[in-house]
Parts: C-alpha cells; structure tokens; sequence
C-alpha cells in the first residue's frame, strides 16, 4: 500500500504548487475586507453601537486573513481544485488540471516469467483511489 505519496508531476514540482498558493493568497487578500466588513455588520446590529467595535476590528484583524487562508486552503484541497472554479484558478496560476481519479477500479495483472516466457500468471487485483490537490492515496488488494 502507498499511503500519501505527493504526485507532484502534476502540478510542475513545487514551484507549481507554490504558484497555487500565491493564488489563493491573493484572493484572500481581496476576501478579508469584505468578511470584516460582514463580521463588523453582525456586532454592530446585535451589540449596538455604544460598543467599542474599532478595538475588536485591530485586534480581529490578523486572524481574519489567517483563518480565510485557511479556510481557502482546505476547501480548495478537498473540492474546489475538481471543479470548473478549480479548473479556471489552475489556469490562471498557469498549472495544468490534475485528472480526477478518485474511485474504485478492478482488473487482471498478468505476469511473464523471466526464465519461462510462456508461463504467465494472472490475478485480479482491486485498487481504491483516494484524491485531494496535494495526494493521491492508493489502496491495492
């Protein structure tokens, strides 16, 4: 069994990988305005004005940035990159798409002998792919 092993043929080594999360770094940098911009909206309507909200925006400010980038990271990991969203930023970073290969596949294996060349032995083999933007996990039996 290969257990997270990092397919980086598809994405150009990690300067490819790096392009991506310069990408998403920067849509987080246009994001954060607009979630504080939100957050400061919800404290305002449920604690009134009279709170002092410009404290809470200069202390929050950092960790909103921090937790979008998260935020983007993880859901482009797991989703977005197989999507046609996904697809697009790829080829805004300049990347090629990854192919999809996510699934359960079935086969025969055939093995020729090196001393016998008519000998062959053939078996069945069943193979689960587990897929995310940065591995590929294989499971074969």
């Amino acid at each position: 069994m290969i257990e997270g092993h990092d397919y980086t043929i598809y994405c150009n080594g990690p300067c490819g990988r790096s392009r991506m999360y310069a990408l998403l770094a920067v849509i987080t940098a246009f994001l954060t305005p607009l979630a504080q911009h939100a957050i400061l909206v919800l404290l305002r309507r449920y604690w009134g004005d009279d709170w002092n909200i410009t404290e809470a925006a200069l202390f929050f400010g950092g960790f909103t940035a921090l937790i979008l980038f998260g935020l983007l990271i993880n859901i482009f990991d797991s989703y977005l990159w197989r999507t046609r969203i996904g697809s697009l930023m790829f080829r805004v970073a300049g990347l090629p798409v990854p192919p999809h290969l996510s699934g359960e596949y079935r086969g025969t294996i055939e093995v020729h002998s090196a001393t016998d060349p008519a000998a062959v032995s053939r078996n069945n083999y069943f193979m689960r792919v587990v897929q995310t933007w940065e591995e590929i996990c294989l499971l074969v039996e």
